[in-house]
């Protein structure tokens, strides 16, 4: 669910809402607002507040190229880069969260964040 709060926009996991309340108070979006906008760079649904999107790459041995070819992680997607070793991929999205674990849960040894380089964090939401 997306939501405005506060001037802020702010995106609740229905899974996660517990308690809801029927309310005659009216809400509209800001007449700028578009949803496509506001998500073209995320991987998923999370958008940190203060940042940017940038490119980050990303290496992978060949099954695991096959894999993102064949599912893409974002739009933005390209091959960079390709060898009978190893492909490139690059992206244009925020540095999220769970955009790492993604990347991560296929073993670092099969795909590697190779930018941005040095800023790897892990980053919680609040």
């Amino acid at each position: 669910m997306v939501a405005g709060e506060e001037n802020k926009i702010k995106i609740f996991g229905l899974d996660r809402i517990s308690g809801l309340h029927k309310s005659m108070e009216k809400s509209a979006y800001p007449k700028d607002f578009s949803l496509d906008s506001y998500f073209e760079h995320c991987y998923g649904i999370v958008r940190l507040p203060n940042t940017e999107p940038q490119v980050i790459v990303i290496w992978a041995i060949p099954i695991k190229a096959a894999f993102y070819k064949a599912n893409p992680l974002h739009s933005s997607q390209k091959v960079v880069e390709e060898t009978a070793d190893y492909t490139l991929f690059s992206l244009f999205v925020y540095f999220t969260y769970d955009l790492q674990q993604e990347i991560r849960s296929h073993g670092e040894e099969r795909v590697k964040i190779i930018k941005p380089e040095n800023e790897l964090k892990i980053e919680r939401y609040s």
